[in-house]
């Protein structure tokens, strides 16, 4: 008498979840078993612990009911990198309201940090008439310097006039935010010289030389 297999008993299904370092999962970094599934035709799964920036990592699942399992899915790489971040600059002259010296006032910040990959640093000032920089008559990119930037402006400024200035600090594919506003006053215009006298005729009449006036 031949003894027949009765039909395969499948238990409720749970997932498992693998992250690697390397395709060939032998270098496991994340592993999570019996993952409920979800109830939409799809689970998902966070991580609970941050993996290593700058590299790729290797994914992939399988389903099991406790006793019987089925195959892995094929493996699916991804890259996992900083983001890149640029904090403001901060202002460092001239500012609250100092009156500056020319009319083609110098700029200055410290320069903005950055973490991440960060490319080549710009900075773009910008000079104002209005603190809402509804009025910009300055614009300005200029490239990053050592440890701080300057900018020097292109053209005169009104003399005896309030400006507000703020600058942003960006690379090729990230711009931060702007720094604080600050303001400065221009110089007043130089005092214009009284007009001199025109020198009158000579009561003596003109004199020529060592000639003698002998009306005189």
């Amino acid at each position: 008498t031949g003894h027949e297999e009765g039909p395969l008993v499948v238990g409720p299904l749970k997932l498992v979840f693998e992250i690697a370092a390397d395709a060939g999962f032998a270098t496991k970094v994340f592993s999570r078993e019996a993952v409920e599934p979800g109830t939409d035709g799809r689970t998902s799964v966070k991580l609970t612990d941050s993996l290593a920036t700058g590299h790729t990592y290797y994914w992939r699942a399988m389903a099991a009911d406790g006793a019987n399992s089925g195959p892995y899915s094929s493996a699916v790489n991804f890259d996992v990198f900083t983001p890149i971040v640029i904090q403001a600059p901060t202002l460092v002259s001239p500012v609250d309201g100092v009156k500056v010296a020319d009319t083609k006032p110098t700029l200055k910040v410290t320069n903005a940090t950055r973490t991440g990959p960060a490319g080549a640093i710009t900075y773009n000032f910008q000079i104002s008439e209005t603190q809402s920089f509804s009025a910009i008559v300055l614009n300005a990119v200029v490239p990053e310097g050592t440890s701080q930037t300057t900018y020097t402006a292109t053209q005169d400024l009104a003399y005896s006039k309030t400006y507000y200035w703020r600058v942003r600090a960006s690379d090729p594919t990230t711009t931060g935010p702007w720094s604080v506003t600050q303001w400065f006053q221009t110089p007043d215009p130089a005092p214009t010289p009284p007009p001199q006298p025109t020198p009158g005729p000579s009561p003596y009449g003109p004199v020529a030389g060592d000639q003698l006036n002998m009306s005189a």
